[in-house]
């Protein structure tokens, strides 16, 4: 029964597109599929999105400073602010260019996942057999967290 009504709500959404209102005021999601905005919802902190503070503009290098890149992976893909004095938010993406790695705002999810996932290859491959059993287990756990999204 469940799965059938899982169908049944799958077959109704189809076409549908939708936007999460933040506080009345602000757009997440804006224009994407209503079924990837329900599924999603859950799953993302919305509700820190608005106060969310996060290291705009900072280069990490895995390198000198592997701490400091491994305590914002947590923040992948939360929802936040894309740009002072807009309405729209976006995610937290981990973007990667040649081995400097920096946390940017995209708006679409597909995107911030797609760069974020690449992202992390490159990251599990620079750190290799250097970084420590800890260490690989952080990115091997938001590779993870962010590969399950690509089934939504």
């Amino acid at each position: 029964e469940a799965a059938r009504l899982a169908v049944a709500g799958d077959i109704l959404l189809k076409g549908l597109k939708g936007r999460i209102k933040i506080n009345g005021k602000y757009r997440l999601f804006d224009g994407e599929k209503l079924n990837l905005i329900l599924r999603l919802a859950r799953e993302l902190d919305i509700d820190g999105a608005v106060g969310r503070d996060w290291p705009q503009k900072k280069v990490f290098s895995p390198s000198e400073e592997p701490d400091a890149l491994l305590e914002v992976l947590p923040l992948v893909l939360a929802p936040t602010r894309w740009k002072a004095g807009k309405k729209d938010f976006g995610f937290i993406c981990l973007t990667n260019s040649e081995g400097a790695y920096s946390l940017n705002c995209s708006r679409g999810f597909h995107n911030a996942l797609n760069e974020s996932l690449s992202s992390l290859e490159s990251l599990i491959d620079e750190l290799g057999d250097n970084a420590g059993t800890e260490d690989r287990a952080i990115v091997n756990q938001t590779f993870r967290r962010l590969s399950g999204y690509l089934n939504f």
